[in-house]
């Protein structure tokens, strides 16, 4: 029997807004060691994900090169809106795992959100897969 999304993915999805600051979003994944963060409306919708790949990309742009107080003000005064991936791959928590990493691998990207209808119930992501190759499906490890 094929094992599901559902059966891998994480359920305590590190979650921010549009209009999160991109330093609480810096943050956020510094404090929880992750690499993606999903974006949602106040219903739980999902709108987009941004990674710790782009906050490096945003903070690197021509306009910090005035400095730290520059970068410290973008971290401040921009929100995630302007830098997510407002149209994410997503897939739903009973797609079968083995297609969900392949698109993974075809878009070469780092995690999936899993959405029921358009609502935020887990996120996919390569630990995860990884995990299960070097755990099993049942261990429990972290």
């Amino acid at each position: 029997m094929d094992l599901l999304v559902h059966d891998v993915m994480s359920t305590d999805v590190a979650t921010v807004t549009p209009e999160t600051s991109l330093r609480e979003a810096h943050d956020l994944i510094q404090a929880r060691d992750i690499h993606h963060l999903c974006v949602v409306d106040e219903n739980g919708r999902l709108l987009g994900v941004v990674s710790d790949r782009d906050l490096r990309r945003a903070l690197s742009t021509p306009l910090t090169r005035d400095g730290v107080k520059e970068t410290e003000r973008l971290l401040d005064e921009v929100h995630v809106r302007r830098i997510m991936h407002s149209d994410p791959v997503r897939v739903n928590p009973t797609m079968i795992l083995k297609e969900a990493a392949r698109l993974m691998v075809s878009h070469r990207i780092g995690s999936l959100p899993v959405v029921r209808n358009t609502h935020l119930v887990g996120i996919l992501t390569g630990t995860d897969c990884l995990r299960l190759i070097a755990y099993g499906p049942t261990s429990g490890v972290p």
